[in-house]
C-alpha cells in the first residue's frame, strides 16, 4: 500500500493488500518471539466472543448507519421441519447476498444500552462527534524503512486527538490502568501517533481512551494517555522495530531462546501466600 489515509472494511484492513504491513498486534507477537510473529501472520486468528462482542459494539457505536444494515436477529425457525429447513437455508442464503452477520437479540440489547450511555457522557460525545470513524493508515517506518499500518477508532481533528473505544469490565482508573499495562494499550497510543503524525505533520496531539462498561450502569470514562508512557512504548518498540527490520531483511524468523532458564513465581503471588 502506499503511504496515506485510506478508507475500507476492517476485513480489507486485515487481509487486503498491504495487510501484512506491521501492526500493533504484530508487535505484541514480535515481543514473544519473531516464531510467534511469523505464526501470527500466516495463520488465520481466531476471534474470541470478547473479540467478536467488541468489534460489533464499536460498528454499533461509530458506525450506526452501517451497524443497522450489516447485523441482523436470525428469525425463529424450527429447523426440525421441511419448512423450517428451507426457510432458515434462505435466511442464509440472504445473509450471503446482503454481506450481513448474524447477531444474538441479547447482544444487540446490550450493545443498544451501552451506546446510549456512551452518548449520554458529555464528555464522550464531544470527542466522538465531527471527526473520522474507522479509518487506515499506512506508512514506511522513517528509519527502517519497513511498512507499517494502524487503524485508529476516531479522530477528532477539532480536539486534535486520536481516539480509541474500549469496552470493558471495570472502567474506572485503578482496574483500567490494570487493563493498560496488560494489555499495552500505550503500545497503540505510541504506535497509532506515530503513524497519524507521519501521513498528517502536527494535526493531532494526544491520544485518548474512552471506557465503557460492559454491564449496568456502563460506566464511562475517558483518560488522555500522558506523554511520558507514549514515550515509555516508543522506547519499548524501537528494539522491536530493529529485530523486525533483521528478520524481514534475512527472512529468518527464529523463535524463544533455546536454554535452560530458571524461573520463579511472580512477586504478586509469594507476597499474597507470605501474607
Amino acid at each position: 500500500m502506499e503511504p496515506g489515509i485510506y478508507t475500507m472494511t476492517s476485513d480489507e484492513y486485515h487481509r487486503g493488500p498491504g495487510g501484512d504491513a506491521l501492526s500493533k498486534g504484530g508487535l505484541v507477537q514480535l515481543q514473544r518471539s519473531p516464531a510467534h510473529y511469523k505464526t501470527y501472520m500466516e495463520e488465520e486468528q481466531t476471534s474470541t466472543p470478547a473479540m467478536i462482542f467488541g468489534a460489533d459494539f464499536h460498528c454499533a457505536a461509530l458506525e450506526p448507519e452501517l451497524f443497522k444494515t450489516r447485523y441482523v436477529v436470525a428469525p425463529q425457525i424450527d429447523k426440525r421441519t421441511k419448512a423450517g429447513k428451507e426457510q432458515f437455508a434462505e435466511f442464509q442464503l440472504s445473509l450471503e447476498e446482503n454481506n450481513q452477520t448474524i447477531i444474538s437479540q441479547d447482544d444487540l440489547d446490550l450493545i443498544n444500552r451501552m451506546v446510549e450511555a456512551l452518548f449520554k457522557n458529555e464528555t464522550a460525545a464531544s470527542l466522538l462527534s465531527g471527526g473520522l470513524a474507522e479509518i487506515s493508515i499506512f506508512w514506511n517506518h522513517p528509519k527502517w524503512g519497513v511498512s507499517c499500518k494502524c487503524r485508529p477508532d476516531y479522530l477528532n481533528k477539532d480536539h486534535k486527538v486520536v481516539i480509541d473505544l474500549k469496552s470493558t469490565v471495570d472502567a474506572l482508573p485503578e482496574a483500567f490502568s490494570k487493563a493498560i499495562a496488560n494489555y499495552l494499550y500505550h503500545w497503540q497510543a505510541g504506535w497509532y501517533m506515530a503513524g497519524v503524525d507521519e501521513i498528517m505533520p502536527n494535526e493531532y496531539s494526544d491520544f485518548i481512551i474512552i471506557a465503557i462498561e460492559k454491564k449496568p450502569p456502563f460506566a464511562v470514562q475517558n483518560y488522555l494517555i500522558s506523554k511520558d508512557d507514549i514515550y515509555l512504548a516508543e522506547e519499548q518498540i524501537k528494539p522491536l522495530l530493529s529485530r523486525y527490520a533483521e528478520c524481514l531483511a534475512n527472512d529468518t524468523w527464529p523463535g524463544p531462546p533455546d536454554k535452560l532458564q530458571s524461573i520463579r513465581l511472580p512477586d504478586w503471588y509469594v507476597k499474597k501466600a507470605l501474607d
